[in-house]
């Protein structure tokens, strides 16, 4: 489990919700506290959840306060700083990250995103069910609809998926919407 907050007075929490959304491709758990996270209920999130690591972000020099690491240090976990706000050396016992692949290095174990050789996506690598784009590659000929796009692969009729949907799949097709109901709506 990873545990995600902004500093306190800190509102920028894209790069989070990023981090957030990149670590799901490895299915690895995150909890984010989101903007302005008090460093007292950090403190009590961090001693409940007990998370393998905690990230923090700091947009601004101003709202990176040490007080925040002092408080976490006595508990065993990685703590994990990230932001243009921090300094990127010299903290002592809390580890830098400058960006989102080397956060994915450091806490996915892994050197790529999606798309990169060993990330989500790339059917060769560790990242499991593929995600979007799995399998297809960039530099191949368009094929026509229902042909097989490698010899291995049986022909199926136009439209139609060739692997089963899963509620996680990217690929999830849902039943056409009821002209009854529709016309209800209007």
């Amino acid at each position: 489990m990873v545990l995600m907050a902004c500093v306190e007075s800190e509102h920028h929490t894209l790069p989070l919700a990023a981090l957030t959304a990149a670590l799901g491709t490895y299915r690895i758990p995150v909890r984010m506290l989101g903007a302005a996270t008090p460093t007292q209920s950090l403190v009590r999130a961090v001693r409940d959840v007990r998370p393998a690591a905690v990230v923090l972000w700091s947009q601004r020099p101003d709202t990176a306060g040490l007080r925040v690491i002092q408080a976490l240090l006595p508990f065993p976990l990685r703590l994990l700083t990230a932001g243009p706000g921090w300094p990127a050396a010299g903290l002592e016992s809390v580890e830098y990250l400058s960006g989102l692949r080397h956060a994915l290095t450091v806490l996915a174990g892994t050197p790529g995103g999606p798309g990169d050789p060993g990330g989500p996506g790339d059917p060769g690598g560790s990242g499991g069910d593929g995600g979007p784009g799995s399998g297809d590659d960039p530099d191949a000929p368009p094929q026509e609809p229902g042909q097989p796009s490698s010899p291995n692969q049986q022909q199926t009729p136009a439209g139609q998926d060739q692997r089963p949907a899963t509620p996680s799949s990217p690929t999830r097709r849902y039943p056409p919407f009821p002209t009854e109901t529709f016309r209800s709506l209007q």
